[in-house]
């Protein structure tokens, strides 16, 4: 298939995609205020062609989010502002008349698809002892880890496998993945990615004994509701972070996949993450891109191996089903989106309120599980909106297999 072939399929297949969002319609959560996301440390430029690849990078925007003003609801008077930050980085803002205040109404980061030197770490557990460290470069490099117990003295090392991808015209970086270990638990270590590389990173192996607490969001995105959520998260202290569905909202828009891997990097890099993909990341488009989960798949490893599965899509989970009745030895169910997405909160909900549905509410923010012991544990759900370190609810869960009414 011709370039051309593919483009006016592309075409059609994005004009369908519009017309299925159309009819889609979401409560638009209320407007952030300007955010400040530490920028690369590369020398300023507003040369002709930096000018070009982001207008070109607009119109590609525009192109890929056809009905992204519909997915927030926006129909504002207002004005856009163009912040040309670097050679690598612009900042795009739309501010609108009826707020009072100086506040953004949609924020967008927009990134040289030229020039991307950023690593984009992220670790995940693989099996008890071991950690899987991912990262991207532009240019061929030997997949080595190096890493050690003391900053600056890396005593172990450990080689893995290098990886790509083809997206339509889009071609992603060279994709290392090194699983390095065994490691002890609890511990502190410190590595660098690459043969060359003195960038230093670390991380901190989960406890081998209880408590230990999980970070939980879901539907993540890249929204100024994103950054609050990550900082609520970096400050939690927490031992493993569980993202169940819905990273980067890249949607087609593979660049979005490596603005995404930079954002999240200050976590990704010093604590393991296990995601699971959710439909943001089908990323299929009949005829054009056949294949599901491309750039997921490619990017996002999980232990799936480990755990019996035959595919990356999915590990092991059990679970029994009540059929909607309350039961006391059922499990307990919670459903957790609106870590920072574009289309805003879900607040729409069943009414009457059945018995079984406890708590609901419709606000960005993060959960945490606290297993204190091998009987019970704690669930908090923490609001961006709270500004100190509280609960806007919890719950304990008792492990059933201490109530003998509930053993089989």
């Amino acid at each position: 298939m011709t370039t051309r072939s593919k483009f006016v399929l592309l075409v059609f297949a994005f004009m369908f995609a519009g017309n299925l969002v159309l009819s889609h319609s979401y409560e638009r959560p209320p407007a952030r205020k300007t955010v400040s996301v530490p920028l690369a440390e590369d020398a300023d430029s507003t040369s002709p062609q930096q000018v070009q690849f982001l207008l070109l990078q607009i119109f590609l925007w525009i192109l890929y989010n056809t009905g992204d003003v519909w997915y927030h609801g926006e129909a504002s008077f207002g004005h856009g502002q163009l912040a040309l930050m670097n050679a690598t980085q612009a900042l795009w803002a739309w501010h609108r008349n009826q707020d009072d205040e100086e506040v953004v109404g949609h924020l967008v980061w927009l990134t040289n698809l030229s020039f991307d030197p950023a690593c984009k770490v992220h670790i995940s557990m693989v099996g008890p002892d071991k950690m899987r460290i991912s990262w991207i470069t532009e240019d061929d490099v030997t997949p080595i880890v190096k890493y050690g117990t003391s900053s600056g003295n890396y005593e172990s090392s450990a080689t893995g496998t290098t990886s790509s991808y083809s997206y339509l015209w889009y071609e992603s970086g060279k994709i290392h993945d090194v699983v390095i270990g065994p490691l002890n638990p609890d511990t502190t270590y410190y590595y660098v990615c690459g043969p060359d590389s003195t960038q230093e990173f670390s991380f901190k192996t989960t406890p081998s004994q209880l408590p230990i607490k999980f970070a939980i969001v879901g539907d993540l995105g890249q929204t100024g509701w994103t950054k609050s959520t990550l900082e609520h998260i970096s400050a939690s202290n927490y031992d493993m972070l569980l993202l169940p569905g819905d990273l980067s909202y890249a949607d087609f828009f593979q660049p979005r996949w490596d603005s995404f891997g930079r954002l999240v990097e200050p976590l990704t890099s010093y604590r393991p993450w296990m995601v699971t993909q959710g439909n943001h990341e089908i990323e299929r488009m009949p005829l054009v891109h056949d294949e599901p989960f491309t750039a997921y798949n490619a990017r996002w490893h999980m232990p799936f191996k480990e755990s019996g599965s035959e595919s990356n899509l999915y590990y092991s989970f059990e679970g029994r089903v009540y059929k909607n009745q309350k039961n006391n030895c059922g499990p307990i169910y919670i459903t957790i989106g609106d870590g920072g997405n574009r289309e805003g909160l879900a607040d729409k909900y069943d009414e009457p309120q059945i018995p079984i549905s406890v708590f609901r509410e419709a606000s960005f923010g993060h959960g945490q599980l606290q297993v204190m012991n091998a009987t019970h544990a704690l669930w908090t759900w923490h609001r961006n909106q709270d500004d100190v370190a509280v609960a806007a609810d919890s719950v304990w869960l008792t492990n059933l297999s201490i109530d003998p009414a509930c053993k089989v």
